[in-house]
């Protein structure tokens, strides 16, 4: 499988995945998203846009109701440990979800 068929499987599964979650907190939070979201974004992008071990460019950061949704290419394991690091220690973050891709695997 190349690199365009994996990432276009990683993001059509994260949001079959997500699908139920994204319609309660559009019902719960509205379109503009919960009270927070916004601001915990900014910071995780913030915090990892300061990071010269992380190619922050190559990061998305999301958050709907308090999760947040990382996706993205990454070079190492020890990326994708920081930037979820990051995001997990950020105040009013309840979960983290990993959609990151290893830009070395095979096949991509």
């Amino acid at each position: 499988m190349n690199w365009r068929a994996r990432c276009l499987f990683g993001v059509v599964f994260a949001l079959c995945a997500a699908g139920c979650d994204l319609a309660a907190t559009y019902r719960k939070c509205g379109l503009s998203g919960c009270s927070g979201d916004a601001a915990i974004t900014a910071n995780i992008e913030g915090q990892l846009a300061r990071r010269s071990d992380v190619f922050a460019n190559d990061i998305s950061v999301q958050t709907l109701d308090h999760v947040v949704y990382v996706r993205g290419l990454i070079d190492t394991d020890v990326q994708r440990e920081t930037i979820l690091a990051v995001a997990q220690q950020m105040p009013g973050v309840e979960r983290v979800v990993d959609s990151l891709v290893l830009r070395n695997e095979p096949g991509f």
